[in-house]
């Protein structure tokens, strides 16, 4: 390889690097800092759906990759909803928790936040 081709090829990897240090990785401090609210479980089957709204706006705005976006929404979990996030993480082992998918865990807390009887409420 000649000095001009082996010059060419060391500033084209450069230039590859500096592009991956560009692209800004979605991390815990940028999610919080986006506007992520928290949720703490006592605000009912209107108030989850909200918090799913805030935190895939934030996710959407980050660009938060998949394999973390349930990490990051249980970060912004407090009080009741910490528990129970807790609780899961106890049961599944925290990288099954924190693997799942962001439908699987809304799905979760649904079934923990939305009694029936409210979603039948907000249906009619």
């Amino acid at each position: 390889m000649s000095h001009r081709s082996s010059s060419r090829a060391n500033d084209f990897a450069r230039n590859r690097a500096n592009q991956r240090e560009a692209t800004p990785r979605c991390s815990i401090k940028t999610f919080r800092a986006s506007g992520a609210n928290e949720f703490f479980g006592t605000e009912g089957a209107v108030g989850l759906l909200t918090w799913f709204e805030s935190i895939e706006s934030v996710l959407h705005i980050t660009k938060c990759l998949a394999e973390s976006q349930v990490e990051f929404a249980a970060g912004m979990l407090q009080g009741r909803a910490l528990t129970w996030w807790n609780t899961l993480v106890q049961t599944r082992g925290r990288a099954a928790a924190i693997a799942q998918s962001w439908d699987d865990f809304k799905k979760l807390m649904m079934e923990e936040y939305c009694p029936d009887d409210e979603v039948q409420k907000l249906e009619s």
